[in-house]
């Protein structure tokens, strides 16, 4: 876990079968990358990042974590990129006002729901994205403002899924392939 560290760097980090989170990223803001981690099999998410602000998360391979892969809540104004997760329950969750957040060249497999960006995200966007064999939904988006360029979700029972509340959702160049349900 990381709170209140300075200038640590995470890179090349391998978490496995901990008993919550693999890696943990929360309190002070400060100018870390998140880098080369690996998890699997861990009881929460395999990485959770809290609180932080124009944070780079980049080149992770998450699988078989209990809760999830990705964690962000109160995240803003940062770009994760070149995440890989497999059979997670769910791929990437923003949530608790996650806001400006890019999401770019992800490639999700399996699980219950690959994005899952509840009521309380803004600005999400959503590039280069591809996402396969979601047994609920590829994304599913309850926030605001969330734009989707070059997303292709493939063999998901529903594609994309747009709850009640969601607002200002704008998608370009997606391809929504063989699934159930395209778009709800």
């Amino acid at each position: 876990m990381l709170r209140g560290d300075h200038a640590t760097v995470l890179s090349g980090v391998k978490a496995d079968r901990n008993g919550a989170d693999g890696v943990l990223v929360t309190g002070a803001v400060t100018d870390r990358p998140i880098v080369d981690i690996t998890t699997t099999g861990n009881h929460a998410y395999g990485v959770a990042v809290a609180g932080q602000n124009q944070v780079d998360v980049a080149n992770l391979t998450l699988s078989g974590d209990t809760a999830g892969g990705l964690e962000l809540n109160r995240v803003t104004n940062s770009r994760i990129h070149h995440i890989t997760t497999t059979d997670e329950p769910n791929g990437v969750f923003l949530h608790l006002n996650s806001t400006n957040v890019a999401l770019d060249t992800l490639t999700l497999d399996g699980g219950r729901t690959a994005i899952l960006a509840e009521k309380t995200t803004t600005g999400l966007h959503v590039s280069a994205s591809t996402i396969t064999n979601a047994h609920v939904a590829g994304m599913q988006i309850g926030g605001h403002d969330t734009t989707l360029n070059g997303l292709t979700v493939k063999d998901s029972r529903t594609a994309l899924r747009i709850e009640r509340g969601a607002a200002g959702v704008t998608a370009t160049d997606v391809s929504l392939l063989g699934g159930t349900d395209g778009l709800v």
